[in-house]
C-alpha cells in the first residue's frame, strides 16, 4: 500500500491509495535524436533491496521535482501522467519507509511512501588472487582514490530523460552470477554482488544496453577496464572487466554500438563481463530491466 502526504502550508492529512504499477510496452522505433524525449517503457516494479519502486505522481502541466534520500530522482511522463522511479539500495531493510519527497511548485510539496519488500539473495564463494582481498598499503591507496571517482560517477545526474528504461543483454554468454549475491572471496565476506555476471570468451564483443552518452572510461584495481554510459535523469549502466574499450568519454553510442571486449581485468576469477545498472546513485538489479 503507498502511502501519499501532502503539505499544503496547513496541518499535513495523509491520503491512503493504492499502489499502482505501471508496464508501459511500446515497441516504437527510437533514435538518438530522441534523447531528450519522454520514457514510454518502465522497469519492472519491485520495491525491495536493490530494486525499484514506481509511484504514480498524477497529472502535471510542469515537471515535478523527486528526491530520495536527498538524491534527485528520475521523472518521467507517460501520456499525462508523470512517474518517479527510485532506485533502493542492497543495504535497505525489509519494512523500511522509501520516503520521496516531491515538489510541485514554491508552495506545493508533498511525501509518497512504500515499505522496503522481503527479498532473500544467495551466497557465493570465490577464490581470486590475494592481492585482491588483502590489499597492500599501496593497493589501497589506489582503491580508495579510484573509489572516489567511481562514486562521483555513479552520482551522475543530467536533465535529459532516458529513451527507454528497458535495456538490451550487452553481451552472448551464461549468466555466472546474480545481483545481491552475497561474495565471500578466499573466505572473507564482502559486499553483496552489484551486478550481473556474464561469462564470455575474452574477446567477445560487448554492446551499449541502450543509447545514451559515455561519462566515463578507466582500468580500475577492482573493476579493471570499466566502461560507464549515462542514459538520462541518474541511469546509468556500466560494464567491467574488459579487455579492451572500443570508445571514449563523450561518445554518444546507440543500443547497436560496439563499447569493448570481454576479458578478465581486475579482480575476477575468469574471463566474463560484470553489468551493473544505477538509478539515482545506487545499483540495482539489472533483470528489472531487461
Amino acid at each position: 500500500m503507498t502511502k501519499k502526504i501532502f503539505t499544503l502550508n496547513s496541518p499535513s492529512y495523509v491520503l491512503r491509495i493504492k499502489n499502482s504499477i505501471f508496464c508501459v510496452v511500446m515497441g516504437a522505433v527510437l533514435c538518438l535524436i530522441c534523447l531528450a524525449g519522454e520514457a514510454r517503457e518502465l522497469p519492472a516494479h519491485k520495491p525491495a533491496a536493490g530494486g525499484v519502486a514506481i509511484f504514480d505522481l498524477g497529472p502535471y502541466a510542469t515537471e515535478p521535482t523527486v528526491l530520495y534520500q536527498g538524491n534527485a530522482v528520475a521523472t518521467v511522463k507517460i501520456d499525462d501522467h508523470w512517474f518517479a522511479v527510485v532506485g533502493i539500495p542492497l543495504s535497505a531493510e525489509v519494512g523500511a519507509e522509501i520516503v520521496v519527497v516531491v515538489k510541485v511548485d514554491d508552495w506545493i510539496s508533498f511525501s509518497y511512501v512504500e515499505r522496503v519488500l522481503e527479498n532473500s539473495y544467495g551466497e557465493e564463494k570465490l577464490e581470486v588472487a590475494s592481492k585482491h582481498v588483502t590489499l597492500s598499503p599501496s593497493n589501497l591507496e589506489r582503491h580508495q582514490t579510484e573509489k572516489t571517482r567511481i562514486d562521483s560517477v555513479k552520482r551522475t545526474f543530467t536533465d535529459k530523460k532516458p529513451i527507454s528504461f528497458k535495456l538490451r543483454i550487452p553481451v552472448e554468454g551464461r549468466a555466472s552470477s546474480t545481483f545481491g549475491y552475497r561474495r565471500i572471496y578466499n573466505g572473507e565476506s564482502r559486499s553483496p554482488h552489484s551486478g550481473m555476471d556474464i561469462a564470455a570468451p575474452k574477446g567477445t564483443a560487448v554492446f551499449a544496453a541502450g543509447p545514451g552518452l559515455i561519462v566515463d572510461v578507466g582500468e580500475y584495481f577492482f573493476s579493471g577496464k570499466m566502461i560507464t554510459i549515462d542514459h538520462g535523469s541518474g541511469f546509468l549502466t556500466l560494464y567491467a572487466h574488459l579487455s579492451d574499450a572500443d570508445i571514449s568519454i563523450g561518445d554518444i553510442v546507440s543500443h547497436t554500438s560496439l563499447i569493448g571486449r570481454v576479458g578478465a581485468s581486475g579482480r575476477v576469477t575468469g574471463p566474463h563481463l560484470h553489468f551493473g545498472v544505477l538509478l539515482n546513485g545506487v545499483s540495482v538489479n539489472p533483470d528489472l530491466f531487461l
